[in-house]
């Protein structure tokens, strides 16, 4: 009797599931999500988009993120959306290593000093990752900072412009961020490794 029953079941309940393959830019940024509390899963979830993003083509003009009526702010568009995603990628390389930084070398941590030099160096790996996005981030800037587009503006996307304009102009430094953070992380590491037993 249930070898019947499990036939009907299926045939009245069919299981449908629908997929797709993700083949253009703008469906990978459409999945990166940016939360007020980031967690490191969500934030390694969110990288792995955003690198995803930058491995593939844009979809055609009709389906961008905004309005694009000619070729040139096709151009356009293309660079800000590449200087917005170096720069969450700046961003959430910074978090992660926010997450193993130490700020301080407490005497009173000197018995899990390995540990906590073992963090600065994971920290300091994100560090580094992050100065490499910088810089695509900067060049991409350039290139949507071109005369060509001296007086043009996609509105749709006014928050990229945003961005970029605060690059060229110097207001937004992630290098000068990051070394701040390197200098001060190599003086913490260095007060961890000069501990020793009588440290604590």
């Amino acid at each position: 009797m249930l070898r019947r029953v499990i036939p009907l079941i299926f045939l009245f309940f069919p299981t449908i599931t629908f997929s797709y393959n993700i083949k253009y830019l703008e469906g990978f940024y459409n999945l990166y999500v940016e939360n007020f509390y980031q967690y490191p899963q969500d934030v390694n979830r969110n990288i792995f988009y955003l690198k995803a993003c930058l491995g593939v083509p844009f979809s055609n003009p009709l389906y961008a993120l905004a309005k694009i009526e000619n070729t040139t702010e096709w151009e356009k568009y293309r660079y800000l959306m590449y200087t917005h995603i170096n720069l969450k990628l700046v961003d959430s390389y910074l978090q992660l290593a926010k997450g193993l930084d130490k700020q301080t070398a407490y005497f009173y941590n000197a018995p899990w000093k390995e540990y906590n030099i073992k963090s600065l160096n994971e920290a300091e790996k994100y560090y580094l990752e992050a100065k490499k996005y910088w810089v695509d981030a900067v060049e991409w800037s350039k290139r949507a900072s071109d005369e060509k587009f001296m007086f043009l503006y996609i509105e749709e996307i006014i928050t990229f412009e945003d961005e970029s304009t605060m690059i060229q102009s110097g207001e937004l430094d992630y290098n000068k961020i990051i070394d701040k953070h390197l200098t001060r992380l190599n003086k913490v590491r260095n007060e961890f490794e000069n501990m020793d037993e009588n440290t604590y």
